[in-house]
């Protein structure tokens, strides 16, 4: 195990931006801190989870050039950044992390491999092994909900799947698991989940809220984003939203979700916003949109389209909205109506963001080195900034 504590915090010196008052005060582009550098070279900081307000843990991958061999750790944090501790390493590439209401963790493979650990990171037990995963069937995001239910959004070509994991001591893993929703609205129609967001105990009885937003794609109509619902902790689930991208459009899906405290939903993904045929040749331009909904995703406004990919939305406490470009950070804090520069990072890639309960952002990806290699990074917003 080992703990990062920086001894000076790198910081990016820009402009000055100003944010719409009441909810942000007058700050720098330097506000933001490199509170988190790999020892490893060739890693990257790919997902974020928190856990009982402070604590924050990443899945971080790391690749070894010679051998081939990959293998993940977490770094988690329990003080908003001001120290980064290590786990032991576990060999293979998980891309998802997430924390039940007890503070088990989860990973989850592309492949469908979940395993968890009860000592962050120090012990791993596989839990669930995709049938078929690692061919066309994947495992695209994973979310803890409460009491211990663990939901993993899978595509089992040509239908989407939501599986949900209990805890069970008679079981050989330790859970159960069993199909709770299946998304393939028609035999032509090709579905795939990207993303899952979980409002623990804010549905009927105190049950979960769960969304799960992805994409479907009809061979004549081309693709549409998708946002399924279930209100009562997945017994019951209907299809929230659809939103029809251009006809013949190649691409497409919301990709990542936020919600802030007041309830307003935010999506975010990729658009084809129009199919140019010219003598026998198609080309397709792409954006990116982020849409936000006041109703629980019933209806929605697009606040942003932008050629640039958005890796990973975030919300703090007051609603301040925050988004990542991979080589920067936006925030906006009137509901998407306008928005500033929050972060520069360049030479870096972010590719996730996350808010913890002390009031800090954090972004994570991979940094530049001067030997040339990409190393793990995370950069922090100390809450004074965000409040």
């Amino acid at each position: 195990m080992k703990t990062f504590v920086p001894k000076s915090l790198a910081t990016v010196a820009c402009a000055v931006a100003l944010f719409a008052a009441p909810q942000f005060t007058t700050r720098a582009l330097d506000q933001w801190e490199t509170t988190y550098i790999a020892a490893n070279p060739d890693s990257s900081i790919v997902d974020f989870a928190t856990h009982a307000g402070s604590t924050v843990v990443g899945s971080q991958l790391v690749w070894e050039a010679r051998s081939g061999y990959r293998y993940t750790t977490l770094v988690s944090s329990s003080d908003g950044g001001t120290t980064w501790i290590e786990s032991q390493s576990v060999a293979g590439e998980y891309w998802r992390v997430s924390i039940s209401d007890s503070g088990e963790v989860y990973l989850g493979s592309v492949a469908g491999q979940v395993i968890r650990s009860g000592d962050f990171g120090h012990t791993w037990r596989e839990v669930w092994n995709l049938p078929g995963g690692g061919g066309f069937n994947t495992l695209h995001d994973l979310e803890a909900g409460s009491g211990g239910t663990v939901f993993a959004a899978v595509d089992i070509k040509p239908a989407w799947m939501l599986v949900a994991g209990v805890p069970d001591p008679s079981a050989a893993s330790g859970m159960t698991w069993a199909v709770v929703d299946t998304y393939q609205p028609e035999v032509k129609t090709v579905t795939e989940p990207q993303c899952i967001l979980v409002d623990r105990r804010a549905g009927v009885g105190g049950a979960d809220v769960i969304y799960v937003g992805g994409w479907q794609n009809h061979s004549k109509q081309g693709y549409s984003w998708v946002l399924r619902k279930s209100a009562d902790g997945g017994n019951n689930w209907f299809t929230a939203s659809i939103y029809q991208l251009v006809p013949g459009a190649t691409t497409g899906g919301i990709s990542t979700l936020a919600k802030t405290p007041d309830g307003t939903l935010y999506a975010a993904g990729r658009l084809v916003t129009s199919v140019i045929k010219n003598k026998g040749s198609t080309t397709h331009i792409a954006s990116s949109l982020i849409r936000r909904s006041t109703d629980g995703g019933l209806s929605w406004t697009t606040v942003v389209q932008t050629s640039r990919k958005v890796f990973g939305l975030a919300v703090s406490a007051n609603g301040g909205v925050f988004a990542s470009y991979g080589d920067s950070v936006e925030v906006s804090s009137n509901k998407g109506a306008s928005w500033d520069a929050s972060d520069i990072v360049s030479p870096a890639y972010g590719n996730s963001l996350v808010a913890d309960g002390l009031g800090h952002i954090h972004h994570g990806g991979q940094t530049l080195l001067n030997s040339g290699a990409w190393t793990g990074l995370i950069r922090t917003l100390p809450s004074s900034f965000t409040e």
